[in-house]
């Protein structure tokens, strides 16, 4: 009797991780599952709160403690950098390309970036 119940749980948790990992149409795209990455600051500005972003561009000013803009080819947003982010030893000026690893967070003030992590880009 325990064999078959032991038996008839791991049927069930096989099915439910196997339901997880669906990649077909609509993944994705249902209530409750994570949401996209984007990879632009256009695309960015439009999405949840939240999003994954991974943006490529320039950090062109701080304009608070740890609130700086950052621009790419599509536009610009403000993004959180706490110091604890930054790269030890690295210096970015307004030139310099870096990759910003991150997620949208999006509130009555507006949309801004939450990063994450920073890697300079060569």
């Amino acid at each position: 009797m325990k064999a078959a119940i032991t038996a008839a749980c791991l049927a069930s948790l096989m099915s439910v991780s196997a339901f997880a990992a669906y990649t077909g149409p609509n993944s994705g795209q249902t209530k409750g599952t994570a949401p996209q990455q984007v990879e632009t600051v256009k695309a960015a500005l439009e999405a949840a709160d939240d999003t994954p972003v991974i943006l490529e561009g320039q950090i062109t000013r701080q304009v608070g403690e740890d609130d700086y803009e950052f621009r790419d080819a599509t536009g610009e947003v403000k993004v959180e950098i706490d110091h604890d982010k930054w790269p030890a030893g690295v210096t970015v000026s307004e030139t310099q390309k870096v990759r910003l690893v991150g997620e949208v967070d999006r509130d009555a003030k507006g949309v801004e970036v939450d990063v994450d992590r920073i890697q300079l880009v060569k």
